[in-house]
This record gives C-alpha cells, sequence and structure tokens, in this order.
C-alpha cells in the first residue's frame, strides 16, 4: 500500500502521463473541475454556514445557491489561473526530462 502522500506529489513519471492528455485538459479537469467548482463549492458552503452561526436550520439551500452563482465565475477563473501557473512550473521542472 503505498502512503498517501503518493497521491499529491508529482513525479516525472506522472507528469509525463498527465502531459500526454494535454494543456486544455489539465486546465480544464484542474483549473475549472476541481479548483472552480468544486473548491467553489466547499468554500462557499463553509462561509455560509459560518454566516448562519453553524445552524444547519438556519440554512437556505435557494440564498446558498444565489449566493454560489455569483462567486461561481470568479472561481473558476482562479482555478484557471492557478492550474495554467502550475502547468507551467511542471513543464519547466519536468518538462524537459525523459
Amino acid at each position: 500500500m503505498k502512503p498517501i502522500a503518493h497521491y499529491f506529489l508529482m513525479d516525472a513519471e506522472k507528469w509525463r502521463r498527465q502531459r500526454a492528455k494535454g494543456f486544455w485538459y489539465y486546465i480544464f479537469i484542474k483549473g475549472v473541475i476541481c479548483l472552480g467548482i468544486g473548491g467553489g463549492v466547499l468554500i462557499f458552503t463553509l462561509q455560509y454556514w459560518q454566516d448562519t452561526s453553524f445552524s444547519l436550520s438556519g440554512m437556505s439551500l435557494f440564498t446558498w445557491f444565489s449566493d454560489y452563482l455569483v462567486w461561481l465565475p470568479i472561481t473558476i477563473a482562479a482555478g484557471l489561473i492557478v492550474s495554467a501557473l502550475v502547468w507551467l512550473e511542471f513543464e519547466d521542472k519536468y518538462g524537459n526530462k525523459g
């Protein structure tokens, strides 16, 4: 069994497989799906829960959803920027090897 850190660390072999899928695939999966939508849901759920004083009975799904839709383009844009910077970093580190 591999340690958990193995799944979060990049090496040359993992980067070669990821690079073969292409830049736009990486940007879409990591930037839009993981960071933009997934990260936004987590962050805004915790933020909204804090705004309701951590009371589940005070939460309104409609209010959460309307607030989330306002910030969704911003989280997607931030995810795109972060994933593009990560791609460039890994390209510098592993792109010229092998």
